[in-house]
């Protein structure tokens, strides 16, 4: 199998785990609060975290080396999952993750102003298709909005600043870091919600929890290898598969079926995320 095969095949595989990691994770927000459940899977994520953290040659390896700003991600991933899973405690599986996927496109909004990046015309024309989309998904309308799609909105505006930090960090602190101190972040401020009356797992919520907080590790090693197997922009499409993925668990687990909204919502988001991708490549080869 070619480089390129082995990374296309490692971003499907991890799309499918980030997915059932989801499915998992909505499931026991039935019993606990998104807090909860931060706390909880973060802590059953460290035995995987202490092998990638072996590979990477020890805890003095994956010390970071822009502190300040590895804490500064780290906290927004905290805040980006705790509103992730509490969209997900709200809102059918796949129509939470249909949403999220405008997160790209908010990157390519905070490109200019954070990164000094020219955005131009051809990508703010994409971004406000893919605005469409969310738009039709969040369907206002005179009697108001769905105002639990506010939700999975936030998570990818929230998302998009801590992916627009993670550009910064690129070349100074490795993936394995950056998921290091994000989990702990994640951990302790998961466990301010943990009281008296969080319940006591029983035997299949404890395999639950570590089941989710292994898949989320193992699925954010795979993208990353991917990613180093391959062109970002061969990759990253297949990243699709998650919301196909969702859609399938979606009905299987609780029989949710997208509706028309979602639907034509979810085809300008990819829409433009492809064509985002594409424009992208573009614009490497131009100056490759």
């Amino acid at each position: 199998m070619t480089p390129v095969s082995r990374g296309i095949l490692y971003m499907i595989i991890g799309t499918m785990l980030l997915a059932t990691q989801d499915a998992i994770t909505k499931l026991l927000t039935v019993d606990y609060s998104p807090g909860e459940v931060m706390a909880i899977r973060g802590a059953c994520s460290f035995a995987l975290l202490a092998v990638l953290v072996h590979r990477e040659g020890g805890w003095r390896k994956v010390k970071a080396k822009k502190r300040g700003l590895v804490w500064i991600r780290a906290v927004l991933g905290f805040f980006t999952s705790l509103v992730i899973v509490t969209a997900f405690s709200k809102l059918p599986l796949a129509d939470a993750m249909a949403v999220l996927f405008a997160a790209p496109l908010f990157v390519a909004v905070l490109q200019g102003p954070f990164l000094g990046e020219r955005v131009g015309r051809a990508r703010w024309v994409i971004v406000w298709v893919g605005f469409i989309g969310v738009l039709i998904m969040v369907r206002p309308n005179p009697g108001g909005i769905d105002w639990l799609m506010l939700w999975p909105l936030a998570a990818a505006m929230l998302s998009s600043i801590r992916d627009t930090v993670t550009r910064k960090l690129a070349g100074h602190d490795s993936s394995t870091t950056l998921l290091l101190y994000t989990q702990i972040a994640g951990t302790i401020g998961g466990a301010f919600f943990l009281s008296g009356s969080t319940p006591i797992p029983e035997w299949w919520q404890v395999a639950a929890f570590f089941a989710a907080g292994s898949m989320a590790g193992m699925a954010h090693y795979l993208t990353i290898s991917a990613f180093h197997l391959a062109e970002g922009a061969t990759v990253a499409p297949f990243r699709y598969f998650s919301l196909l993925w969702g859609v399938v668990l979606g009905f299987g687990i609780w029989g949710d079926i997208p509706d028309a909204f979602i639907i034509a919502g979810t085809v300008l988001v990819v829409g433009s995320g492809l064509a985002m991708m594409q424009l992208e490549r573009r614009k490497n080869r131009k100056h490759g």
